[in-house]
């Protein structure tokens, strides 16, 4: 669930497989409405980073955004719809989305 108790956005699960992400650059897993893009904010945490500005879905949001992915598929093809950080956090994120048994 998202801080509004509401199920992920498409904005959510294209963030959850993301270690951070840039808000004006993000493109959603699907339709998505300013107030998905509001929802994100919400649900995530912006830190100081080597380049700017890193945000990231907080954990519990990021839970269950990888929850409602639900499988390796999907979890690729939100890998696929923006840009990935070159980070080896990332890098893991990548490995574990090939990797996940069926549900």
């Amino acid at each position: 669930m998202t801080s509004a108790g509401s199920s992920p956005t498409p904005y959510h699960k294209a963030a959850a497989v993301l270690v951070s992400f840039n808000p004006d650059t993000i493109v959603p897993l699907g339709e998505a409405t300013d107030s998905d893009f509001e929802q994100l904010l919400a649900d995530s945490t912006v830190d100081a980073g080597r380049s700017g500005p890193e945000w990231s879905l907080n954990n519990e949001a990021r839970r269950a955004s990888l929850e409602a992915l639900g499988s390796p598929g999907e979890m690729q093809r939100a890998l696929a719809a923006n840009p990935q950080p070159a980070t080896p956090a990332q890098k893991c994120y990548r490995r574990m989305s090939t990797v996940l048994p069926p549900q």
